[in-house]
């Protein structure tokens, strides 16, 4: 497995800034690790390859068991099993895990792809940077604005479920079927009216070589 992607095994800084990036590039994962190492302050990356992932990241299902609340998630839309669109879809319909920013970070520059973030609540859409001195400049950015300014909701260890009577219960399970386009949780109608290739992409568009 490649290191850059390679799961969480434990919790390692606890004071840290805790940065989630939902990308199946390695090269992606790989620049950011180079371009963060410059940062002022205290954070740890986590990288997982798609949306599937993700939510076992952020539910603490193995093998992410001991994945500590990232404070902020980078999410890509074209992903392999669960997309970007979906993945946010789920986060933000959540009680606990809504509060968590979702910046979502694509190569396309598609109004449409813009405009179906935002309906399903991303607290911010940014292309991704063509070269490493833009790339340096948007990790530079986030930090000043997440990091130095941005007041967060106080992180928990994991999302606090209760059934109808109040009592504790279990985080949900993950769903019999991941398939990019077929929605888990509430998308918006606009989100859920666009029709998809089988293999999750919108129809009438040409597949990137390298999908970001």
């Amino acid at each position: 497995m490649d290191e850059s992607l390679k799961p969480l095994e434990g919790l390692r800084n606890e004071s840290a800034f805790h940065v989630l990036v939902v990308d199946d590039d390695a090269v992606a994962a790989h620049l950011f690790r180079e371009v963060m190492k410059n940062l002022r302050h205290r954070y740890e990356l986590h990288f997982v390859r798609d949306g599937v992932d993700a939510l076992d990241f952020l539910y603490r299902r193995e093998p992410y068991a001991r994945s500590p609340r990232p404070n902020l998630v980078l999410l890509d839309l074209n992903m392999p099993r669960l997309g970007g669109l979906e993945t946010l879809s789920a986060i933000k319909s959540d009680p606990e895990l809504c509060v968590i920013p979702v910046i979502v970070l694509s190569t396309s520059g598609s109004p449409d792809d813009v405009r179906q973030s935002y309906l399903a609540h991303a607290n911010c859409y940014v292309q991704k940077p063509a070269d490493l001195e833009q790339s340096t400049k948007l990790v530079q950015a986030v930090e000043a604005f997440w990091v130095e300014f941005a007041l967060l909701a106080r992180a928990e260890r994991m999302p606090q479920y209760r059934d109808s009577k109040g009592f504790p219960s279990e985080p949900p399970a993950r769903p019999d079927r991941f398939q990019s386009g077929h929605p888990i949780a509430s998308i918006p109608p606009e989100a859920r009216s666009r029709v998809m290739h089988t293999d999750g992409s919108p129809k009438g568009t040409e597949q990137p070589q390298n999908p970001g």
